[in-house]
C-alpha cells in the first residue's frame, strides 16, 4: 500500500471515530438533558395533583374529577396502597396497567427503556387516604415526544456525519497529493540518480520551514556534499596519478638506459641503480602516506599513553635544528605538560609541521607551549611568505601545494598536513591555522590533556 493510499486510509479512519465520539457524546448529552426535563415535567404534574387530591380525600367527595383533569394523555395515574395493592387507577392505555405496583412513604423517581426504545417515568409521592394511611400517588408516562425527539436527532446525526465526512474525505485526498507532491519529486530524484548517475538538487518554491522543506533542503545539501567528494575523490585521483607517473617515469627511463649500457658503462649502472632506489623509496613513501589517509580516524590504531609533551616538542626542536642547521625559539609555560594520546603520531604531527615551517621561511622559528584550561596548546610560527585566505581554505586538502614548484624539488607531495590534520581529529583534537601574507604564519596543535 502506498504511503499517500496509509495516509488517506488513516486520516479517514481517524475523522470517522472523531465523527463517531461526538455524535455518541452530542447524543448522551441531549438525552440526559431531555431525561431531566421530562422527569421535571412529570414531577410537577404530581405535585400539582397533590394538593386537590388530598382535600378531596380529607372532604370525602369524588376523586375522579380531580385525577381526569390531571391525567397524561399518554400515562396513568394510580393510588397504591402499603401492601402493594391498587386502590384506584385511571388510564388511556390498558399496558399501563402490566407495570407492578410500587409503594413508598417517600417521594421516589423511577424510569424505564423497552426494548424497542420507548422511554417511560414514574413519579412516587406519599399521600394520606380516607382511613388515615399513607398511601402511594404514582404518576407515569410514556415519553412519546421525547422518543421523536431523540429519533429525529439521530437521522440529523447521521446526515450531518455524511455531510461532513464526504468533503473531508475528498480534501484528506488533495491534502494527501499536495503534502507528498515533494517526497514524489524526491523520489524521482533518487532514481534519476540511481539510473544515470547524475546528481541534482530538488528544486522547491516552498517557503515555509516545515518538515517537508526541511526534507528537501537536507537532501540537496547531502547531493552537495557528494558532489564535492566526488569532486575530491576525482582530483584526489588525479592527482595520486600524477604523484606517481613522476617516480613511474624515472624509472622507467632508468631502466631503459641500464637495458642499453648498464653492461657495458658502469657508470650509468650506479646512477641508475641510485636513481630507481630513490624514486622506489619516494614511491613508497607516497604509497604510506595516501594508504594513510584513505583510512578512517576510527580504524587508525591508536596507543595512547601519558607523556609530557613540553619534553617531546623541546626535542623534537632540537633535532630539526641540528638537521637544518636553521635557529629555532623554544619556550614552554610549564615544565610538566602531561597529556594522554599517541606519542609518535604527535611527534609525526610535530615533525610535518616542522618541516613544513623549514620549507617555506629562511628566517628563525618560534614554538611555544601552553595549557589553558583542558587542552594543551603547541604553536609553530614561520615568519617566511605568509598564505593567503584563499589558500588557507585549501591548506589541509589533500596534494594542495602554495608553491608546487618548490615543494616537488623539497621532496614534498602535498599529503603532510592533511595528515596532521587526520592524525590529531582522530585523537580529539585539531589543526588551525592564522596567517598574514608577507609577514608569518602560525600552526596551533590542540589537543585534550585527558584524565
Amino acid at each position: 500500500m502506498k504511503l499517500k493510499t496509509k495516509l488517506q486510509v488513516a486520516a479517514a479512519l481517524a475523522l470517522i471515530l472523531f465523527v463517531a465520539a461526538t455524535n455518541v457524546f452530542v447524543y448522551i448529552v441531549y438525552e440526559n438533558d431531555s431525561w431531566s426535563s421530562e422527569i421535571a415535567r412529570v414531577t410537577n404534574q404530581a405535585e400539582a395533583m397533590t394538593e386537590p387530591l388530598s382535600e378531596a380525600i380529607e372532604a370525602g367527595s369524588g376523586l375522579d374529577g380531580i385525577i381526569q383533569a390531571n391525567l397524561p394523555g399518554n400515562g396513568m395515574v394510580r393510588i397504591i396502597d402499603q401492601q402493594e395493592e391498587t386502590i384506584h387507577t385511571s388510564t388511556r392505555e390498558p399496558r399501563f396497567s402490566e407495570f407492578p405496583p410500587h409503594f413508598t412513604n417517600t417521594q421516589d423517581t423511577r424510569t424505564w427503556v423497552s426494548e424497542e426504545g420507548e422511554r417511560f417515568v414514574f413519579i412516587y409521592k406519599p399521600i394520606i387516604w380516607e382511613d388515615g394511611n399513607i398511601v402511594t400517588l404514582e404518576v407515569s408516562e410514556r415519553l412519546q415526544g421525547m422518543e421523536a425527539n431523540m429519533e429525529v436527532l439521530r437521522y440529523i446525526l447521521v446526515a450531518a456525519s455524511f455531510i461532513v465526512l464526504i468533503p473531508a474525505v475528498l480534501g484528506g485526498w488533495v491534502l494527501g497529493a499536495i503534502i507528498l507532491r515533494p517526497i514524489n519529486r524526491l523520489i524521482a530524484t533518487m532514481q534519476n540518480i540511481q539510473e544515470k548517475g547524475n546528481l541534482k538538487p530538488i528544486k522547491s518554491k516552498r517557503r515555509s520551514r516545515d518538515e517537508l522543506q526541511q526534507l528537501i533542503e537536507a537532501f540537496n545539501d547531502m547531493v552537495e556534499r557528494l558532489e564535492r567528494e566526488f569532486e575530491k575523490q576525482d582530483q584526489f585521483v588525479s592527482d595520486a596519478s600524477h604523484e606517481l607517473r613522476t617516480p613511474l617515469t624515472v624509472i622507467d627511463g632508468y631502466a631503459t638506459m641500464l637495458k642499453r649500457w648498464g653492461k657495458t658503462k658502469p657508470e650509468v649502472l650506479d646512477e641508475g641503480i641510485d636513481a630507481i632506489t630513490e624514486e622506489g623509496a619516494r614511491m613508497k613513501h607516497l604509497a604510506e602516506q595516501l594508504l594513510l589517509l584513505v583510512r578512517d580516524g576510527e580504524h587508525l590504531q591508536l596507543e595512547p599513553e601519558h607523556f609530557q609533551l613540553d619534553d617531546v616538542v623541546r626535542k623534537a626542536v632540537r633535532a630539526m635544528e641540528t638537521t637544518s642547521q636553521r635557529p629555532f625559539y623554544f619556550s614552554s609555560e610549564t615544565d610538566t605538560l602531561f597529556v594522554y594520546a599517541d606519542l609518535e603520531k604527535v611527534k609525526q604531527v610535530l615533525y610535518i609541521i616542522l618541516d613544513n615551517a623549514l620549507k617555506y621561511s629562511d628566517k628563525e622559528i618560534k614554538v611555544s607551549v601552553w595549557q589553558e584550561h583542558r587542552a594543551a596548546y603547541v604553536a609553530i610560527t614561520d615568519y617566511g611568505g605568509g598564505i593567503s585566505e584563499a589558500e588557507q581554505a585549501r591548506i589541509f586538502d589533500r596534494f594542495y601545494r602554495i608553491n608546487k614548484a618548490r615543494s616537488r624539488e623539497d621532496g614534498g607531495t602535498g599529503l603532510g598536513l592533511s595528515i596532521a590534520a587526520k592524525l590529531m581529529e582522530a585523537q580529539g583534537g585539531r589543526i588551525t591555522l592564522d596567517s598574514k601574507v608577507g609577514a608569518y604564519t602560525t600552526f596551533t596543535i590542540e589537543m585534550p590533556m585527558g584524565e
